[in-house]
C-alpha cells in the first residue's frame, strides 16, 4: 500500500488538482519515484497547466507502458509503482485529501541493484520536505532494535 496527499486546488480550476481528478475517474495511478537527476522534470510538471496538457511532453520525459494499470509511467524513473485506488479520504482543511493505493505492479531499474538489493543511494530519491524544500537520500544505515 502507498499513500500520498493532495493539498489545495489547482489555480484557476474549481475542485481538486488533475492527479486527484484522474484517480477519482479511473481508479488507477502510478507512483514514479523521482531521482535527483529527474528533479527539474518533476518540478516542470507542477506548473498550472490545463487538464488537457500532456505534462510528460512539457517536462521532456518519455512515457513507458505499465503492465496492469492504464496510466503510463516515467520511462527514466528508477522505480515506479502501479497502483489501484483503495480509498480517498477527505482531511480537515480546505481541499486536503489522502489517497491510499494498493500496489499491483512494480518496475525497478536493474542498474540500481547491488547484490540483489535495490540501492537507493545509486539514484538518490527525492523526499518532499516543507515549504519548497526537498532532500536527496544519499546515505542508508541500519539500526538494530533494542532488546
Amino acid at each position: 500500500m502507498v499513500m500520498f496527499s493532495s493539498a489545495g486546488a489547482k489555480p484557476g480550476q474549481a475542485g481538486n488538482k488533475d492527479s486527484l481528478a484522474n484517480i477519482r475517474e479511473t481508479g488507477e495511478f502510478v507512483v514514479n519515484i523521482v531521482s535527483l537527476a529527474l528533479k527539474d522534470a518533476m518540478n516542470a510538471t507542477s506548473a498550472p497547466f490545463s487538464a488537457a496538457t500532456d505534462e510528460f511532453a512539457h517536462a521532456g520525459v518519455q512515457k513507458a507502458p505499465c503492465r496492469i494499470v492504464a496510466p503510463p509511467r516515467v520511462a527514466r524513473s528508477p522505480a515506479a509503482l502501479e497502483c489501484k485506488l483503495f480509498r480517498i479520504l477527505d482531511l480537515p482543511g480546505k481541499q486536503n485529501t489522502m489517497v491510499i493505493g494498493q500496489v499491483v505492479g512494480i518496475h525497478l531499474d536493474d542498474a540500481m541493484l547491488v547484490n540483489g538489493i535495490f540501492d537507493v543511494t545509486r539514484y538518490k530519491p527525492l523526499a518532499r520536505m516543507g515549504y519548497r524544500d526537498y532532500a536527496a537520500i544519499n546515505q542508508v544505515f541500519p539500526l538494530s532494535r533494542p532488546e
